[in-house]
């Protein structure tokens, strides 16, 4: 279902021109090369946005009103990427191609004569072919991201198991332990004819070099990492979730669950930093102390977050000082039938709503102390004056 159009011709650059703009498959030759190319538009040359604008508005349509101009004087306006489009397209500079280097799949199988159902010997097939395929990624210095095994029936449906990794792997200990995880969910029935091994994802594995002082620390997340992967191989995918900051100023939707994948602890630790996760260098706005001050100072902080967050914030009534200003600072409030004088406030903060998500509503967060020594994080909605509890 994909349109193609087809051109062949003496340049690499005339034949992406003609088969891009062309209104029919064309095959051209070197004589006809630049007559070929005359009538085409400017930005069939290959030439950045920012060039092709300028032309069109120097009334510069077609390729071969470009090439009438004085050459001396395009690099001057266009730049040196300009002429340089315009020799490759007409065969006086060379553009040689750099070819795609087919990489073998990297994948073992094993075709049995009759068929085979007894679990040790479906063990012992594993792993040969996991041997097989581990010297195919060594190889290459290569470790998987991710195996497939598919168990393969004369007269049943083949059964697969995909088993995914958090971080590239050549360990033939614990691969075979997930590969014998995944068997255990397999039903041979009247047996199987073949088994299949393939590694359809894979990354670049670096040495790892064990520090001095961090060894155990290494070892320990290394222990995290394959109980994380024998727990998704047990129970499948989409059941080993992990929260990850994402950029958004609303608490409650700053962070997403993901597949657990302890491979990206790196990306996981920049994200948790304030200045990723959009919580630091939030304006904090300082009620003046009295309603004649000139204006409200401002000032910049890194803003901690409270330990639990609630989802869904809670409605709280609140009493303010002074009691009628809808701006005032929480004095008492009461949450689950329980009255909380505050003894400290701090914020507000002020957080806008997202409006591209037709939530316009705007909040003021404080961090408040009861006289119990107890903190609550709530937040007044500008809009209708309405108090809530979202963290602790």
């Amino acid at each position: 279902g994909l349109p193609a159009r087809l051109a062949i011709a003496p340049t690499v650059g005339a034949a992406w021109a003609l088969a891009r703009c062309a209104k029919e498959p064309t095959i051209i030759s070197p004589d006809r090369l630049a007559d070929a190319l005359a009538p085409l538009p400017t930005g069939a040359l290959r030439i950045d946005a920012d060039a092709s604008q300028m032309l069109h508005h120097l009334g510069i349509e077609t390729i071969g009103q470009l090439i009438d101009l004085p050459r001396e004087a395009l690099p001057a306006r266009f730049g040196s990427e300009l002429l340089m489009r315009i020799d490759q397209a007409m065969g006086r500079l060379p553009e040689p191609l750099k070819p795609l280097a087919y990489q073998a799949p990297i994948e073992a199988a094993m075709e049995f004569d009759g068929t085979i159902d007894s679990l040790e010997a479906i063990e012992w097939v594993l792993g040969q072919l996991l041997k097989d395929v581990l010297q195919q990624l060594a190889r290459r210095g290569l470790g998987a991201r991710r195996i497939d095994a598919r168990f393969i029936s004369r007269y049943a449906p083949p059964i697969e198991k995909l088993i995914p990794l958090s971080r590239p792997s050549r360990d033939p200990v614990n691969l075979f332990n997930l590969l014998r995880c995944a068997l255990e969910t397999v039903k041979a029935g009247e047996g199987f004819s073949a088994i299949r091994l393939s590694v359809p994802l894979f990354d670049r594995l670096a040495d790892e070099q064990i520090h001095l002082m961090g060894s155990e620390q290494q070892a320990a997340q290394k222990e995290l990492s394959q109980l994380i992967e024998r727990l998704r191989v047990r129970l499948g995918e989409g059941t080993v979730l992990q929260p990850r900051l994402v950029e958004s100023h609303l608490p409650e939707k700053a962070f997403e669950l993901r597949e657990a994948d302890q491979g990206a602890a790196e990306e996981k630790s920049a994200l948790s930093t304030p200045e990723r996760s959009g919580a630091a260098k939030r304006k904090v706005r300082k009620k003046p102390e009295s309603p004649r001050s000139a204006g409200s100072e401002t000032s910049y902080a890194k803003n901690p977050r409270p330990l639990h967050l609630l989802q869904t914030p809670i409605e709280v009534r609140v009493m303010v000082s002074p009691s009628d200003d809808r701006e005032g600072r929480p004095i008492s409030f009461m949450h689950e039938g329980v009255l909380h004088p505050v003894a400290h406030a701090v914020g507000p903060e002020r957080i806008a709503g997202r409006w591209w998500a037709g939530h316009h509503k705007t909040r003021d967060y404080f961090d408040t102390q009861d006289s119990q020594g107890r903190r609550f994080w709530i937040f007044r909605v500008v809009q209708t004056g309405k108090w809530y509890v979202q963290g602790f």
